[in-house]
């Protein structure tokens, strides 16, 4: 059926990862990306292509990939 085997995750980012774009992240390089949430302040897709990311944004997005929920790096 549509949309069997996709799953809605987050990733959150790390501060290695300030000042990227969303779509410049290795981790979403095969999935697509629905939004971004900063604090309280949500980015849907359509205002990310020049926003770039801070340390603690979470990216909302679309996987293929059943394992696709992705931790934070260890601290």
């Amino acid at each position: 059926a549509f949309g069997e085997g996709l799953t809605v995750a987050e990733y959150v980012v790390r501060p290695d990862e300030e000042g990227r774009l969303a779509r410049e992240l290795p981790e979403m390089k095969n999935d697509l990306v629905l939004g971004m949430m900063r604090g309280k302040q949500k980015y849907p897709f359509y205002q990310l292509s020049n926003e770039r990311l801070q340390p603690g944004d979470v990216v909302v997005y679309l996987s293929g990939d059943p394992e696709a929920e992705r931790e934070e790096s260890a601290q």
